[in-house]
């Protein structure tokens, strides 16, 4: 599917929810036996779009950050929808009628304007598409997953030998920037995740484990360490920038190489897993 296509069927939902909040607003309004005082809708909004913001601030990891400020712009499409709706259902004292019709008005304008021009802004930032997972191919294969593994294991080689000249592995702050342990990669190319970057630009895709960071050897191999075949210490992240790194936490959903995202462990494997 087109990333086209992706902007209409989400502008056609934004255009549901407008339309449903409207009728359920007029409806409301028909119903209600008195004009509710102004305040109460500013209060209605912002305890709405805080829950649906706490929410998915806490989904977020998961969801990605995209998504929770689409959930928020919709959530706010509906809510104005139905205050417009309700100023159109209700039947107020004469006095204050052309005031409410006023205030309806206005928040039909400010849906129009945001499922015009709000869903466009957010579905043309780098990561809505593949954060929608709408392009992913829900089918993993294999034979298209061949160059972000090497590249990983690639730099696993030159961590390996880091963590035999200091006996330690490397502290996850600024790690593409430690230079004894770039020195030995031999192509930049490497560090860079194929899904994401071309290569030759300021996205990287991979995320440390902070969980073992500088984590000291003792005199010991990678292979060697507890539960080295279950650690993960490389891994496809959400986070793109340099030197990424989080507590194994930050996997894209859905899997960025097929519906799976590559992780490199401590013993050296890779592993295309499902997030």
């Amino acid at each position: 599917m087109q990333a086209k296509s992706v902007l209409v069927i989400v502008l056609l939902v934004s255009l549901a929810l407008a339309v449903i909040g409207l009728v359920l607003g007029i409806i409301c309004g028909k119903n209600a036996r008195r004009l509710l005082p102004g305040w109460i809708f500013p209060v209605i909004y912002l305890v709405a779009v805080g829950v649906v913001y706490f929410v998915g601030k806490r989904a977020s990891v998961n969801i990605g950050p995209i998504l929770v400020w689409e959930m928020l712009l919709q959530t706010s499409e509906f809510l104005l929808a139905f205050f417009a709706g309700y100023g159109f259902g209700i039947k107020p004292p004469q006095a204050v009628q052309s005031q409410v019709h006023t205030f309806s008005r206005l928040a039909l304008l400010l849906v129009l304007i945001a499922a015009a021009s709000g869903d466009v802004i957010i579905l043309r930032l780098g990561n809505a598409v593949s954060q929608l997972g709408i392009l992913q191919s829900k089918k993993y294969e294999p034979q298209k997953n061949k160059d972000c593994p090497e590249n990983l294991k690639s730099i696993y080689n030159a961590i390996n030998l880091y963590s035999q000249d200091w006996d330690a592995l490397p502290p996850f702050e600024k790690w593409l920037d430690n230079e004894e342990l770039t020195s030995k990669i031999r192509q930049n190319e490497w560090l860079h995740c194929p899904e994401v970057s071309n290569r030759h630009d300021e996205k990287y895709g991979y995320a440390f484990n902070d969980k073992v960071s500088a984590l000291k050897l003792g005199g010991k191999h990678l292979n060697e360490l507890p539960d080295a075949v279950k650690t993960p210490l490389l891994y496809d992240s959400r986070d793109i920038s340099k030197s990424a790194h989080d507590s194994f936490s930050s996997l894209p959903r859905p899997g960025r190489h097929g519906g799976r995202n590559n992780v490199l462990y401590l013993d050296g494997h890779v592993e295309a897993v499902n997030p």
